[in-house]
């Protein structure tokens, strides 16, 4: 196989991110040690492309159907699965054999979500992130054989070996020596998003290695996030058919006990009759028996008479009586006989009716059954909502938790930014000689920036956020640069803003509206400027808090001149009138 390289441009940036020497066992021994592969970065003979490094993966996909794909020598997949154990996670093992030739964690990457996307039908992008979490995953547990057995069925155990088990740090030391353990959620989740057990490959110490980066390892982070609330509302909708399902088999089940219950007393009233119709039966044979021994015991009594009788043939009386001995004999055969009949009759209906009520009871427990197949379908589809309701909730919390750190990183990337930046700035400023300036950005409107300038080498160290500056003017305060900003429109307002110096951003601002032409004029601790009151232009004297300390009482044009002299402020009110005013005070000033 070509040994396997990405495009150039993609190799650069993946050495940027990822070429740092770390020895393997220096990882195991400093918990604070990043997790950061060393790959091989000289030249190659062969360039593979991304989507035939890819199909390495895709072509051992089979081994999730089969149970294994591949060329144990170079590149092959093992689907440990039992599901006749139900404690301790699957796995796929991806072996990495002494043939193979990848060399870069990226190209493994690429490798694995192609087995990914091709196995179980994981989009580009989720493949991408479980293939980096699956990388650092076994990095983290490289060799501890015992955090495997701990999770793992025997199944899985039985394939790992304790010197191979996991990914090492070091590109040399995969081909021959890498198993690299991808864990299953259970099988009924098999080609969902959480086919992968997500939960086991950003466990606690992945994601504290993930944060050792310099970057955090942000971004893939919030890929993973992202899965696990798809997980999450993936379960939820299953959850959700579940009860669905669990409902309308609870309510077939009430219907079925109705029946149920209903041939029971169906069978139970025909169970009685049988009983009543065997107590009939067993009562006519009892008669046909008494009747049968009654007969017998007048054809004895008769052939008793006839015997006398023709013993005295001429005996008209013995003659007479074994006649109606006879007579009586007759009855008492015909007698039983009917009784006999009787008997059978009610024999055989006796046995009908039996008959009929083991029919009945077969028939209702049939129906209870059903019903209690209906109820037990019921507890199964609600243990399944609840078992999916859980699983919903579990991937949920871990997605807010995850957030959690992110939010925490973030913020500490940003903190660390600043504190930098600002150690920049530092150096920068202990190094030049800065001042502020304006810079004009709109000829029409003559808006400016502040810039602050390096004097000795005319080269911009800085320039500020505010672009909205007005009157070409700033003024310096003892802590701070004053300047008229702002725009109008919406809630916009044209004022007076203090600016920092050195960062050049804007601290506070007036609040009072300043006039959009008004000049702005530098007085002791403060400065002079044109306001606008209740539709009317005055000069205002503020201080270098931006408050305002007097305002005059003459009303003068928004863009006056304003010029400072040793008798008072020189400006011109609407009348096109030049007035003097106090400089302090902003009265008019008297001869």
């Amino acid at each position: 196989m070509k040994r396997l390289l990405m495009c150039l441009c993609a190799f650069t940036l993946m050495n940027a991110v990822f070429a740092i020497e770390v020895d393997q066992n220096e990882l195991r021994q400093a918990e604070n040690t990043p997790i950061e592969f060393i790959n091989y970065t000289g030249p190659h003979s062969e360039i593979d492309s991304l989507q035939s490094i890819a199909a390495i993966g895709t072509a051992l996909a089979g081994a999730a159907q089969r149970g294994r794909a591949g060329d144990m020598n170079r590149y092959a997949v093992i689907h440990a699965v039992d599901t006749s154990v139900t404690a301790g996670l699957d796995a796929d093992i991806l072996i990495i054999g002494s043939g193979a030739r990848v060399d870069h964690v990226t190209n493994l990457r690429v490798i694995i979500a192609g087995y990914l996307r091709a196995a179980y039908g994981y989009s580009e992008k989720d493949a991408k992130t479980i293939a980096h979490f699956v990388t650092i995953y076994n990095a983290v547990y490289r060799g501890n054989f015992d955090a495997f057995k701990a999770k793992y069925k025997a199944v899985v155990l039985k394939n790992l070996a304790a010197d191979k088990v996991g990914l090492a740090l070091r590109y040399d030391e995969w081909a021959g020596k890498t198993q690299i353990v991808i864990p299953l959620s259970d099988q009924k989740y098999s080609g969902t998003l959480s086919t992968i057990d997500t939960t086991s490959i950003s466990d606690k110490n992945v994601v504290e290695k993930m944060r050792e980066q310099d970057d955090k390892d942000l971004a893939t982070r919030k890929d993973m996030i992202d899965l696990k609330e798809r997980e999450s509302d993936a379960a939820r909708e299953r959850a959700d058919v579940a009860r669905q399902d669990a409902a309308a088999a609870r309510k077939d089940a009430s219907t079925k006990q109705k029946e149920a219950e209903s041939a029971q007393k169906d069978a139970d009233t025909s169970k009685a009759a049988a009983k009543q119709s065997k107590q009939d039966a067993e009562k006519a044979q009892k008669e046909a028996d008494a009747a049968k021994k009654q007969a017998a015991q007048s054809e004895k009594a008769a052939a008793a008479a006839q015997k006398q009788a023709q013993k005295d043939p001429n005996n008209r009386k013995a003659a007479a009586e074994a006649e109606k001995k006879q007579q009586e004999a007759e009855k008492a055969k015909q007698k039983a006989a009917e009784k006999n009949k009787t008997a059978a009759e009610k024999a055989s209906d006796a046995k009908k009716v039996d008959q009929e009520a083991a029919a009945k009871q077969k028939e209702a427990a049939a129906k209870q059954k059903e019903a209690d197949q209906a109820g037990q379908k019921a507890q199964t589809k609600e243990k399944e909502a609840a078992a999916e309701q859980q699983f919903a909730d579990t991937k949920e919390q871990e997605a807010q938790s995850d957030r959690k750190d992110i939010a925490a990183d973030t913020r500490q990337i940003l903190e660390d930014k600043r504190a930098e930046r600002k150690a920049q700035d530092e150096a920068v400023f202990a190094s030049s000689m800065p001042r502020a300036a304006l810079k004009i950005i709109d000829p029409n409107t003559m808006l400016a920036e502040v810039v602050l300038l390096d004097l000795r080498t005319e080269k911009s160290l800085k320039t500020s956020s505010l672009n909205t500056v007005r009157g070409r003017m700033l003024v310096e305060g003892t802590e701070s640069l004053i300047a008229i900003a702002g725009s109008k429109g919406g809630n916009q307002m044209i004022t007076l803003v203090s600016i920092n110096p050195r960062t050049l951003e804007m601290t506070k601002q007036a609040t009072v509206p300043v006039a959009e032409q008004s000049m702005l004029v530098p007085a002791d601790n403060g400065c002079y400027a044109v306001i606008e009151q209740s539709g009317k232009y005055v000069l205002a004297r503020f201080d270098e808090n931006l408050e305002v300390k007097a305002r005059s009482t003459v009303t003068v044009l928004p863009y006056t001149a304003i010029r400072l002299t040793e008798k008072g402020l020189i400006v011109q009110d609407t009348a096109n009138n030049i007035r003097v005013l106090n400089a302090e005070t902003l009265a008019e000033s008297t001869k």
